[in-house]
């Protein structure tokens, strides 16, 4: 998508690393991007050199394309991760080449991975002084023809304008925050229109709630965004299904043991919040994704580690991860929307795995005995 025009906006400049407040996600996506050109390049037995000249070369070539572009603007730092990415493409194909890994590399990457995004959810608001927005217009967002009537977080009001509570109000901005919104509806806009927002002076987000025709989103700042990784969005569609332009409605949010409940006028989930199974969520905002899309890829990632265990862990081992993995898949429906796809996943992804160990014949370390 480098080479598609992009909407207006204000010039990145080129030396920057990383750059724009997606820049952490950009950079871990530009890495991924470049990872085949190198796996590629190691099959046709190229050596470190020759793959880090190509990946640097063929970005310097997109990103003098995109010098032609309305929209787009070349960065150094596209470059620098691009030349990572192949590089670090030939390695994984040369480690591949020696063997799968091992299952303690294997375990020791997934409990990286879980520690990783339960740093990455913690809560994290903006400092300095807050602002409320009630129905504001930001950027290429739609503007929302409602009314707020009210709107608290943790029980303070929050009017439209600078906070003068902002310290109070940024102790109870948890990851999800507890809020609670009273307003009168509009129109069912056709895009997501903010309902709802709390922002620092660098327009910096603190809590952002939206409506898109009869969905609910609600978004917090985490230490994901701080670190210029996207923020995970929560959903329910249909929150505000059945209700008509000049009612009035009521969104709220609340943190409960078993995870983050949004209430509407109309229903309720709970269940939300953070979810290890998610962490591809971090390398782009959400907010034109479907929710079924959202489900399946994490119903995805718990196949392919059920299938890893099972083709790379010696037998006693993967077994033992497995079961703790089946564990943890039962208990998925009560903690979040949706999650019982996991478990057939779950099922397909065990029957993969041992499809796969017995068609390469127990390559590398999953041929050892227990």
């Amino acid at each position: 998508m480098t080479l598609v025009p992009a909407g207006g906006g204000e010039a990145t400049p080129f030396w920057c690393l990383p750059c724009g407040h997606l820049g952490t996600a950009d950079a871990v996506l530009n890495t991924i991007l470049f990872l085949p050109l190198g796996a590629l390049l190691g099959q046709l037995g190229a050596g470190l050199a020759t793959v880090a000249a190509a990946g640097i070369g063929g970005s310097t070539a997109i990103e003098l394309l995109q010098t032609a572009l309305p929209g787009r603007h070349p960065t150094a730092g596209d470059i620098v991760a691009n030349g990572l990415g192949a590089v670090l493409g030939l390695v994984l194909w040369r480690r591949l080449v020696r063997g799968l890994p091992s299952v303690r590399t294997w375990t020791a990457l997934g409990v990286a991975a879980l520690v990783a995004m339960a740093a990455a959810s913690a809560s994290s608001p903006p400092p300095g002084v807050l602002y409320g927005q009630h129905t504001p217009s930001l950027g290429t967002l739609d503007v929302y023809d409602g009314d707020v009537l009210d709107a608290r977080v943790g029980g303070l009001p929050v009017q439209s304008g600078p906070l003068e509570d902002s310290d109070a109000i940024r102790e109870r901005l948890g990851a999800p925050a507890a809020f609670s919104v009273s307003f009168r509806v509009g129109t069912p806009p056709p895009g997501w229109a903010p309902l709802f927002a709390i922002f620092s002076a660098d327009q910096e987000e603190a809590l952002f709630v939206a409506i898109r025709g009869d969905d609910v989103l609600v978004r917090s700042r985490s230490m994901a965004g701080r670190l210029r990784f996207a923020e995970p969005s929560m959903v329910v569609p249909g929150g505000l299904a059945g209700l008509e332009p000049g009612d009035t409605a009521v969104v709220s949010g609340r943190v409960e043991q078993a995870g983050f409940c949004l209430e509407t006028s109309v229903l309720e989930v709970c269940g939300l919040g953070p979810d290890p199974l998610q962490g591809w969520r971090l390398l782009r905002r959400d907010l034109g994704v479907p929710v079924a899309l959202w489900t399946l890829l994490s119903a995805g990632v718990v196949a392919f580690v059920s299938a890893s265990m099972l083709l790379v862990g010696r037998r006693r081992t993967a077994w033992m991860a497995i079961a703790g993995l089946s564990a943890l898949a039962l208990a998925l429906p009560t903690l979040t929307p949706l999650a019982t796809l996991r478990i057939p996943a779950l099922l397909i992804g065990l029957a993969a795995g041992g499809l796969t160990a017995r068609v390469v014949g127990g390559r590398g370390p999953a041929n050892a005995g227990a």
